[in-house]
């Protein structure tokens, strides 16, 4: 059989418009269906329909047969009836640092919860400042400072007294009280000690132990009324700063009523402020840094905008990918991370739906 040349004319083949009952292909609905495939179809409706945990659907087919597009149809419509499924947060652990606590919260009360905690630890970043600047809290602290000043000048005075009277003075060194010869008001040169006779030398090293013992004893109560003023202003603290922290507690607080692991979560932290209210009476404009990323939420899920069920199509279903990942930061040539670093997979963002994978890219 001979070649034909065929004319461009030939090789088109030409439609009149009128044949279509359309006037644009965007009046058409989209075939979500898989050409050719109707048994693929009808078992692909089959799974979605199966409400039992464990069981997947494993679509085989050419590229370009629509899989895919099929597969998402066909999950859309039953997820939009399904829950929207709960947000997830990560939170410290004040009880162990090193496991950081998940929480759930019903859908898009996750970004306002850490929206709230942002806002109370900012809030108290200035209101506890002022607490430790009132009139009454500052005439407290002067008032315990004076009475352990005269305590220990009283103490200090009297041991001074009865050292002289026994012949020596207290001197005080960089590493304590020296116990020192003196007579008439003036400490004796080490000459004039060693010109002394053995007798009284030996007598005077006997009273300079005595005299040691008895400063020790002082120095020792000293400690003491300084440990107890130290407990006394630690209760004004914490008393002065009680109030600021309660009142800024008491609407977060409601947020909890009926989630105890936020009710936990949020003690927990009040507590902890209390014990770290150094961190919070510095100004809020001083050079020093303070690390308080230990009071930030991690929202690892955020459904606030999903409805139903989610849908969730991953084309590169790698471990991170997955499962999620834990971020690390450089500080002075060490890595290091936190639970704020916590990234989420697509596990996570599926929860409570329907995950797409390419079974092929998982081996």
């Amino acid at each position: 059989m001979s070649v034909q040349p065929l004319s461009p004319e030939k090789l088109r083949r030409a439609a009149s418009p009128a044949a279509f009952p359309f006037a644009s292909t965007a009046e058409l609905e989209p075939d979500t269906h898989i050409i050719g495939q109707p048994r693929g179809t009808q078992a692909i409706a089959f799974g979605v329909n199966i409400q039992s945990a464990g069981y997947n659907i494993y679509a085989l087919g050419d590229l370009g047969t629509g899989r895919t597009t099929a597969i998402k149809h066909f999950l859309q419509t039953p997820a939009q009836e399904m829950p929207t499924p709960d947000d997830w947060i990560y939170v410290h652990n004040f009880a162990v640092p090193y496991q950081p606590r998940a929480i759930s919260l019903p859908p898009g009360e996750g970004a306002k919860f850490k929206a709230q905690v942002r806002q109370l630890i900012h809030d108290l970043r200035q209101a506890l400042p002022q607490a430790f600047a009132d009139e009454t809290y500052q005439q407290s602290v002067a008032a315990i400072k004076q009475e352990f000043e005269g305590q220990r000048n009283g103490l200090m005075q009297a041991i001074q007294q009865h050292v002289a009277e026994l012949g020596f003075a207290l001197v005080k060194a960089a590493s304590g009280f020296v116990i020192v010869p003196a007579r008439d008001g003036r400490q004796l040169t080490n000459e004039e000690v060693n010109q002394l006779p053995p007798d009284a030398r030996r007598e005077m090293e006997k009273q300079a132990q005595t005299i040691s013992a008895d400063v020790e004893d002082v120095l020792y109560q000293i400690h003491q009324l300084e440990l107890a003023a130290r407990q006394k202003m630690k209760e004004i603290d914490r008393g002065a700063a009680e109030t600021a922290v309660q009142h800024h507690f008491q609407d977060i607080l409601k947020t909890c009523e009926g989630n105890g692991e936020i009710c936990l979560y949020l003690n927990e932290m009040q507590a902890d402020i209390l014990d770290q209210i150094q961190d919070f009476t510095s100004p809020v404009d001083s050079e020093e840094q303070i690390d308080l990323r230990r009071y930030e939420v991690n929202l690892l899920v955020d459904n606030s905008q999903t409805r139903g069920a989610p849908v969730i199509l991953e084309p590169n279903p790698t471990y991170h990918g997955l499962l999620g990942r834990l971020e690390y930061e450089m500080n002075q040539g060490y890595l290091y991370t936190h639970f704020t670093n916590i990234k989420c997979g697509a596990l996570h963002w599926a929860n409570g739906g329907y995950l797409i994978l390419n079974a092929h890219t998982l081996f």
